[in-house]
């Protein structure tokens, strides 16, 4: 069974590689078309490269194709995938370093506060002109959307067009990774009742309750076992386990304190709980190694398989695309409209 599922920002060397490996070993989504759009060509051929290298490695009847029309891409689309970054890195310093100078000091700036509005202000406008083309050309498309700030973003692209919207995090799979949960409980995964009960917004999401099979309640053994004083201050005071916990220090002003003195630039400063602010030469230095090491896997310089890519384990769109096409009854944890 084929459907075109496009990747918008296609050309991302930390993303797309991990979604071209989830999509190749999908038995269900077998001679579908991968469509790879992006405004930096040179990225996007990289991806290119890869893919078809990945599919050919893999004997996949995936079929992949690249655009940098992004009307083109979502025509007749049946799920779109979206993961931008309006500016880029140069932008992001922006969010990072403006609210500083009025003494507003954030590790990562892009869910609220000063740097998630602008970077809200950035993205918003681009993905509702592109949910306002999909409404043209695909009305019945899904978009799964992991541009941040996600919650803000699905809202605007809902609120201004009648298109699906979904959001999605890779910190989405906590409340159904037992490998995770039973690592802060202490026990075996396979002791977990999962997926756990969770509630909230992207980047400030709390799992409600989680109970081991036997019964026992897995929230007082994580009190007695956490050293983390985020996990210990929401599970006493207010009876939830935050997740992404790094990013819950921003929603809440009283802990987003510096441990080291301001004198005139934020990033690489520690702040309390262990957190260090996003330092973009330090974003780019990783990026360009990723960059790197993509590039001589697309080329053919260095050995391509599934084992040397990432695992995609926290990236869930490719398990729902299943259940939505298998119409399967299962949980995912999602930022979705009340």
């Amino acid at each position: 069974m084929g459907f075109k599922i496009t990747i918008i920002g296609g050309g991302s060397s930390t993303f797309t590689p991990q979604l071209m490996r989830l999509f190749v070993e999908s038995e269900l989504l077998q001679d579908s078309t991968i469509c790879l759009m992006d405004i930096d060509e040179h990225r996007l051929n990289v991806m290119f490269q890869l893919s078809r290298r990945l599919i050919e490695k893999t004997n996949s009847s995936l079929k992949v194709e690249t655009t940098t029309n992004r009307v083109e891409s979502l025509t007749d689309a049946d799920f779109v995938i979206t993961a931008i970054a309006v500016g880029g890195l140069k932008a992001w310093e922006y969010d990072i370093e403006i609210p500083a100078k009025y003494g507003v000091y954030m590790s990562v700036c892009d869910s609220v506060g000063p740097g998630g509005i602008m970077r809200a202000l950035r993205h918003v406008p681009v993905l509702v002109e592109m949910v306002k083309e999909l409404e043209e050309v695909s009305p019945k498309a899904w978009v799964f959307n992991y541009t941040n700030p996600v919650p803000t973003n699905c809202m605007a692209m809902v609120k201004n067009s009648k298109i699906k919207v979904i959001g999605l995090c890779t910190c989405s799979s906590i409340p159904s990774n037992p490998n995770y949960l039973a690592e802060m409980v202490g026990v075996e995964p396979e002791n977990i009742l999962t997926p756990a009960p969770a509630a909230g917004i992207n980047h400030c999401a709390a799992i409600l309750s989680l109970k081991l099979k036997d019964g026992r309640d897995a929230f007082q053994l994580i009190k007695e076992r956490s050293s983390n004083p985020i996990v210990k201050l929401f599970l006493e005071n207010y009876g939830v386990l935050p997740y992404c916990w790094s990013h819950w220090t921003e929603f809440f002003p009283f802990l987003c304190d510096l441990e080291e003195e301001y004198k005139g630039r934020l990033q690489g400063l520690r702040m309390k709980f262990g957190l260090v602010v996003h330092d973009m030469n330090e974003e780019q230095k990783r990026v360009a190694k990723w960059e790197k090491l993509v590039e001589d896997m697309a080329i053919g310089v260095r050995d391509l398989s599934l084992d040397i890519l990432p695992s995609g384990e926290a990236i869930l769109v490719v398990d729902i695309i299943e259940a939505l096409v298998e119409n399967k009854n299962e949980v995912y944890v999602v930022n979705t409209l009340n």
